[in-house]
């Protein structure tokens, strides 16, 4: 799977159409294979609600991604530190809950970003 392709191709997608997903919170790479390679365009991986650690986000991604699935993941809180270690782990796209203000939207908004931007 080229991520940054795939990603570029969702984007292109919820352009025009919808875009189909799933919602794992069960913490298990094999969970995650059997959803990914069930046709869906994304994953997200739920780091709020489910019991899922930080420590299994690769395993599940890779899972993800054999059948070319992109792995999202909501992270737990608005933290740029979240944020980076669901990138570092492999995140096509990050989810982030609880935004309250314009100023926190922005401040996730770059810890997203590649350098320069963010």
């Amino acid at each position: 799977m080229n991520k940054f392709e795939s990603i570029n191709n969702l984007r292109k997608k919820l352009c025009s159409e919808a875009s189909i997903g799933a919602w794992i919170q069960i913490p298990n790479a094999t969970i995650s294979e059997i959803v990914g390679k069930s046709g869906y365009d994304w994953a997200a991986v739920d780091l709020e609600h489910g019991h899922i650690s930080v420590e299994i986000l690769p395993d599940m991604f890779r899972s993800l991604e054999l059948g070319n699935t992109l792995p999202f993941v909501r992270i737990a809180e608005a933290d740029a530190s979240n944020c980076k270690i669901a990138l570092d782990a492999g995140a096509a796209g990050i989810i982030i809950p609880k935004i309250e203000t314009s100023n926190q939207l922005a401040n996730m908004r770059d810890a997203v970003r590649w350098p320069p931007a963010g």
